[in-house]
């Protein structure tokens, strides 16, 4: 089979779009966002769970210089394992800035989602950015429901951002993420989750 090489770039296009956007978002946080992408990606068995972000840029950018480049490979998550694979240069990560590691790690797992999820994983990620100390405890267990397929990240960002138009996603989306408030913080109510949500909005 040939490289999908205009789905593939359309990818990496768009994650190479968003990673300004993220970067402005989350400012001087871009290594505790990278922790919650981290999270995600190992919580949905994308990466393997001793896999870094910077390290994973840090492949990426040493691979590169190999030919290793996403356009080669029928689907991004392919490359993601090529790079995963990829043994480093210890001599080359002294010379590659941690900046830029990290950087291009965010990168690579926001163009795996993308892939995986569509570009509503875009919106997703720069909600994630603005509010990170609300997504930070909540993430592994929003992982969990969308690795266990009872809601996606879609139905989660029309449902917050309140552009669902499907009544009945909207009631089991608003079940699901009631879920995870109350394991957060088992005295949670149904007006403290309507609040918080209209706190990420602002």
């Amino acid at each position: 089979m040939l490289p999908i090489i205009t789905a593939i770039s359309e990818i990496v296009s768009t994650a190479a779009a968003l990673l300004p956007k993220i970067i402005e978002v989350v400012g001087k946080n871009i290594l505790e966002f990278a922790q919650i992408l981290s999270g995600i990606m190992k919580g949905l068995g994308l990466i393997k769970p001793d896999e870094e972000v910077t390290d994973l840029g840090d492949k990426a950018l040493q691979a590169a210089d190999d030919g290793i480049t996403p356009e080669k490979y029928d689907t991004y998550e392919e490359y993601l394992k090529a790079i995963e694979d990829f043994d480093l240069d210890p001599e080359k990560s002294k010379d590659i800035d941690d900046g830029k590691k990290l950087e291009k790690g965010v990168e690579v797992i926001t163009a795996t989602l993308v892939e995986r999820y569509g570009e509503v994983m875009g919106d997703f990620l720069l909600l994630i950015g603005k509010n990170q100390p609300y997504f930070l405890e909540r993430m592994p267990l929003i992982t969990a429901v969308v690795r266990d397929s009872l809601a996606n990240f879609g139905d989660i960002v029309r449902y917050i951002q309140g552009t669902e138009t499907d009544t009945k996603k909207s009631n089991d989306t608003l079940r699901v993420l009631y879920d995870v408030e109350k394991r957060v913080n088992p005295e949670a109510t149904i007006d403290d989750l309507m609040n918080n949500i209209e706190k990420l909005n602002d």
